[in-house]
């Protein structure tokens, strides 16, 4: 929400995602380490799930800075898979956990850069027809957007995730053309959603600008 006031008071907020340490370790489960393949460093915020030989991802977690993660998961056998944006998808298969013990497993990832040519949108065609390699890259993207999912759907069914807010205070003059002051501030918070948007309906029947002109006008984005 942008808030002009007397003089313009607008406020223009940043959320960057965080991540904490791995899990508490409380009873049997899997301890381990998600490295880089290529420099052999560590791959800090990956997203590790563990899914039973079913397919049912038992639990998830995130590496910390130094590419390491830990879960407490029940006795039995797991298949491991690591995932990140912009690296390869990592996956150990067969790992059994037995009851008060704790396994240690090592993943190796490697890059997988994918470069995002600009969209074109043509009125004229009439049929839509992709090539192989058009295809593949298509698919690489979609792979893309489905493991940001995952680490958000995981960060609201595991609650682990932590964000550092960046908030920036911005004041301008009546014209709104001139900044008169700026400020940033940081703030850490345990909500998987920090920042939430005005409901879809009241956008609609108040629209994205209300209030009076430079003295409580707000606009909400």
């Amino acid at each position: 929400m942008l808030r002009p006031a007397q003089p313009a008071f607008v406020v223009l907020a940043v959320a960057a995602l965080g991540f904490g340490g791995p899990d508490e370790v409380t009873g049997q489960g899997i301890d381990g380490i998600v490295r880089l393949q290529a420099s052999g460093g560590p791959a800090p915020g990956v997203l590790v799930s563990a899914y039973t030989d079913a397919g049912e991802r038992v639990r998830a977690t995130l590496t910390d800075g130094t590419g390491g993660f830990s879960m407490d998961v029940p006795p039995g056998r797991y298949r491991l898979q690591a995932e990140r944006i912009g690296l390869s998808t990592s996956e150990v298969d067969g790992v059994v956990v037995t009851a008060g013990d704790r396994t240690f497993q090592r993943l190796e990832m490697t890059d997988r850069p994918i470069e995002l040519a600009g969209l074109v949108v043509d009125s004229r065609v009439r049929s839509c027809r992709t090539g192989a390699q058009e295809a593949a890259r298509v698919q690489r993207w979609w792979s893309e957007v489905r493991t940001a999912l995952g680490v958000s759907a995981a960060l609201q069914d595991e609650e682990f995730g932590t964000f550092l807010v960046e908030r920036f205070d911005r004041v301008w003059d009546d014209d709104r053309e001139e900044l008169i002051a700026s400020r940033r501030r940081w703030q850490v918070s345990t909500s998987t959603r920090p920042f939430v948007s005005a409901p879809a309906e009241d956008l609609m029947d108040r629209g994205f600008v209300t209030g009076r002109f430079g003295i409580d006008r707000e606009y909400f984005g």
